[in-house]
Order: structure tokens, then sequence, then C-alpha cells
């Protein structure tokens, strides 16, 4: 059945396979990306990655998300003093994480 399917056909079935993928939220309904709900002022373990939360669709909220040597991810206020000199000394953070795993 597949394979006696014009190519205009198959063009037109991935076109609209495509379209279906990407139209919900810029193609990030299939991806599960992480959201800072609850958020603290600093850590006391170390940092391994750092990446910022920015406010996107369903997840309102602008944090950095720190991973620490025990895989976990920690959520930090934007705003908290810790953070600001942490950046200022030379933490790199991802730009943006909503692409990133």
């Amino acid at each position: 059945m597949w394979s006696t399917l014009p190519s205009s056909r198959w063009v037109f079935l991935l076109s609209l396979a495509a379209a279906l993928l990407f139209s919900a939220s810029d193609g990030q309904s299939f991806i599960r990306l992480p959201c800072c709900r609850n958020l603290f002022n600093k850590t006391a373990v170390k940092i391994t990655k750092c990446y910022e939360q920015r406010p996107r669709w369903k997840c309102k909220i602008h944090a950095y998300i720190l991973k620490t040597q025990n895989g976990r991810g920690v959520c930090i206020n934007p705003d908290s003093a810790w953070i600001k000199e942490k950046l200022a000394k030379g933490l790199k953070c991802s730009p943006d994480i909503t692409l990133k795993k």
C-alpha cells in the first residue's frame, strides 16, 4: 500500500507531518523541558554546569538551573545577589535552556 503512493502524495504527507510536529509551541510540544517552579537564592554544592531558563509557553519563570556534582538541578532566582556575584566572577551559563536536555 505505502510503496504505491505517488511521490507527490509522499511530499504532501511529509509536509503535513512536519507542520503538525512544529506548529504547537514552536516544535516543543513533544520535548519535555524542565521548568523551575521553586527558586532558591544560592546553593552550597559544587556547580558543574549552568543553564538559563527564559520565560516561555507553559513556563513563565526566569531562572538559572545549576547542575551539581550529584547530577541534580538547582533552580536559582536570577535576582539573587549570590548568582549575580557568580556570574560577575565568570560563571558561564548557556544563554537559553530551551533546546538543551
